[in-house]
């Protein structure tokens, strides 16, 4: 009996002791319930004063932002009315199709120059006629698929018949600057049928599914060095169809360009043996001719169709391997020219294919006249 009572008081014992523990538990457990509620609460308060805080951030930034396009805005109507005010001034400046312009055109033809150069005021007044070249073309490429489909596929016998297919704000009198390139039926849906009358600084050209526009520097107003004018025209390109002057940064490049290698070119010519020099020319038409009869009329369109007939053109060549290196280098990095003999040297140490340099010359023979060009492919987004 002794032991059992003595059992029993043990029983108690640990019962009490194990009681007291749990208690312990549950207010442990409390407080930590507590200090997780508190730690809840306190993470809601935070995301709620983050909240707070990119609200006022963000509305700070959208007051910002609108003051900053309220200031370019302005700025930018500024630079139109100033182009306006210049067009008053110099009308020859402008081309009837610039009616046609929306306020959008106007703000893409100032936004990305400052206008406080003689200089930035052609570019701009380049691309506005570009602009509304452009306006004009898909003016005339609607009228041209109206008359053409009322007419079963028949041209219009002239220009001026495309005037009751103009829509507002073109009218007919738009049409006395265009000329009809043919009549008859329609044939491939690239070809051009109309074209700009060469007055101006550019033509453009249109098919009915196709335009361009071309620089006429005949056209152009008198310009010292027209390699400039075609370099501003370039740049006129990239601000009316790229978005910013930078756009066409490596078209512009091309016109000190082309003026090194004309400079370099004709010290080749200096240097090259008389006799070679006063053939060569004479030695390429006739090569042109033996070409083109050998292929029932089909004209070269590079030298390296002729150089099968012209044995001298490889001393020629090679004379040029420099100059070929250069527009390889050109090439490869936005037509600039290396400024350090070390970035040449690759091109020139790479394998020199005489046929592969002359496809970079193309040639077009017009009765006793053989003439050359380079011709550069460039391309944006």
């Amino acid at each position: 009996m002794l032991l059992a009572a003595t059992g029993v008081a043990v029983d108690r014992q640990q019962a009490a002791r194990q009681g007291a523990e749990q208690a312990a538990g549950r207010e442990e457990l409390s407080r930590a319930e507590g200090i997780l509620r508190r730690a809840r609460e306190q993470r809601q308060e935070a995301r709620e004063e983050l909240a707070v805080l990119e609200r006022e951030t963000n509305a700070r930034r959208e007051a910002l932002a609108l003051q900053e396009a309220g200031s370019a805005l302005k700025l930018w109507a500024n630079r139109v009315t100033a182009l306006k005010r210049l067009l008053e001034e110099l009308p020859g400046q402008g081309i009837p199709e610039m009616r046609l312009l929306d306020p959008i055109d106007w703000v893409r033809a100032v936004r990305t120059l400052e206008l406080d150069t003689p200089d930035s005021l052609r570019t701009a007044l380049s691309a506005l006629r570009l602009i509304a070249r452009q306006r004009m073309a898909v003016k005339l490429q609607d009228a041209l698929r109206r008359y053409t489909e009322a007419s079963g596929g028949e041209l219009p016998p002239d220009i001026h018949a495309l005037g009751p297919y103009l829509t507002a704000p073109a009218d007919a009198s738009l049409l006395a600057r265009y000329a009809l390139t043919r009549a008859g039926r329609i044939a491939a849906r690239d070809e051009i049928l109309i074209k700009e009358l060469p007055i101006a600084d550019a033509i453009l050209s249109v098919g009915l599914d196709t335009y361009h526009a071309t620089q006429n520097l005949n056209g152009a107003p008198e310009e010292p060095d027209p390699l400039e004018s075609w370099s501003r025209m370039w740049t006129a390109m990239g601000v009316a169809f790229g978005g910013s002057s930078e756009a066409a940064a490596p078209l512009a490049n091309l016109a000190p360009t082309i003026k090194s290698l004309g400079v370099k070119m004709d010290r080749l010519m200096e240097d090259m043996d008389p006799r070679m020099k006063t053939e060569l020319g004479e030695l390429m038409k006739g090569a042109a001719r033996r070409y083109a009869a050998e292929r029932g009329g089909e004209a070269p369109a590079t030298l390296a169709h002729l150089l099968p007939y012209v044995p001298q053109l490889e001393a020629a060549i090679d004379l040029a391997r420099p100059l070929f290196a250069e527009m390889e280098y050109a090439r490869d990095h936005q037509f600039q020219l290396p400024t350090d003999p070390a970035q040449l040297q690759p091109y020139l140490d790479r394998p020199f294919d005489r046929r592969k340099a002359l496809e970079m010359v193309n040639v077009k023979l017009e009765g006793d006249t053989l003439t050359t060009s380079f011709e550069f492919s460039w391309g944006s987004k």
